[in-house]
């Protein structure tokens, strides 16, 4: 166990201030203006670091072309793939809209053909439902040859039978006028055909129908809705 026990014959030393940091700040600048940079060495095993040179205005100026010409050639790069996504987009739009024109002419033929069944079928029907109807089909007919030598009315069996028992009246006028009419195994009934000297009439529905056809033809050629839609829509995105 120590103990602490005053020197009585001891003398304090007198306490002298000295500037401690501005000695210390001294020692150093001495200690450096006294070291010559050119005899420090790197520490084992590590090389001195080279000075970096400044790049020249060339040097600079070949960096930024070289940077440019690879931005030119990204947008380049960019330009061609959009170029050529739209051109597939406008193919698939160019196969899409043939697909529908050929549907829509398809069915446009499909609702020809029907009127064309329809009126011949109606026609038909009505004719052979009303003889006297039958009779004044006849009788145009009958009036555009009104003026030629030789006029012969066919008509089939059971259309004749009806016009004498319905309208025997219009077969002896006709008779009386000089027309022979007469009979045709082929033909179908509400049909005739009218044979003179200088022409001949079918009145055959099946060709009435395909008359009909040919005058609705023009409609196959017709714009579709979709098409006016769109000529519309690039007639106002001109304007």
């Amino acid at each position: 166990m120590f103990s602490f026990r005053p020197d009585a014959e001891s003398t304090p030393h007198p306490f002298v201030p000295t500037p401690l940091v501005a000695a210390r700040h001294a020692e150093i600048l001495a200690v450096a203006e006294a070291v010559d940079p050119s005899g420090v060495q790197a520490s084992e095993g590590q090389a001195p670091a080279a000075p970096i040179a400044a790049p020249t205005p060339e040097e600079i100026a070949a960096l930024e072309q070289a940077a440019f010409d690879r931005g030119v050639e990204s947008a380049r790069a960019e330009a061609e793939a959009l170029a050529a996504t739209c051109e597939a987009m406008d193919e698939a739009i160019r196969a899409w809209r043939a697909a529908t024109a050929s549907l829509v002419t398809k069915n446009r033929r499909q609702v020809l053909d029907l009127c064309r069944e329809l009126v011949v079928h109606w026609v038909g029907a009505e004719l052979v439902a009303e003889p006297d109807r039958y009779a004044g089909y006849l009788e145009r007919a009958l009036e555009v040859v009104q003026e030629d030598d030789g006029i012969r009315l066919f008509v089939s069996e059971p259309d004749l039978g009806r016009l004498e028992a319905h309208v025997p009246h219009a077969l002896e006028r006709w008779r009386s006028a000089g027309v022979r009419v007469t009979t045709d195994p082929a033909l179908a009934e509400a049909s005739f055909r009218i044979d003179t000297a200088a022409a001949g009439i079918e009145g055959d529905l099946e060709a009435l129908g395909d008359r009909l056809r040919e005058a609705l033809d023009p409609a196959l050629s017709a714009p579709s809705p979709m098409e006016d839609t769109e000529t519309i829509r690039s007639e106002e995105d001109a304007e």
